[in-house]
């Protein structure tokens, strides 16, 4: 992902509205861009920040980098499971599509 998509992506990673693919993709970008990364966290730091004066947390909620290292973590283990999960269950559907074909062109030509 270039840097344009990934600071587009910036709000919907903290809104979770990216998909698990974009998601992955996101985080491999913002684990080896400085520049992004800091971008993440200037959003982050902002966004998370003023929601938390809306809502009157306690002070040491505040400590909004630690929380988004905690939490790009997480999501890298997420999104990394994801994608092994989906890996799989399209390598299951492809097989399961060829037994269906291979057992439909047997009983076709047990017939003729």
């Amino acid at each position: 992902m270039k840097c344009i998509n990934t600071q587009q992506n910036i709000m919907p990673y903290i809104n979770r509205t990216l998909s698990d693919a974009q998601m992955f993709s996101f985080l491999e970008h913002i684990e080896c861009c400085e520049v992004c990364r800091d971008e993440l966290e200037t959003y982050y730091m902002f966004y998370m920040g003023y929601n938390r004066l809306e809502t009157f947390e306690e002070p040491e909620s505040y400590d909004l980098k630690g929380r988004l290292k905690k939490e790009l973590r997480q999501m890298r283990k997420y999104s990394r499971t994801s994608m092994v999960l989906s890996t799989v269950k399209n390598i299951f559907s492809g097989m399961a599509a060829t037994v269906c074909v291979m057992l439909l062109a047997d009983y076709i030509l047990g017939k003729i």
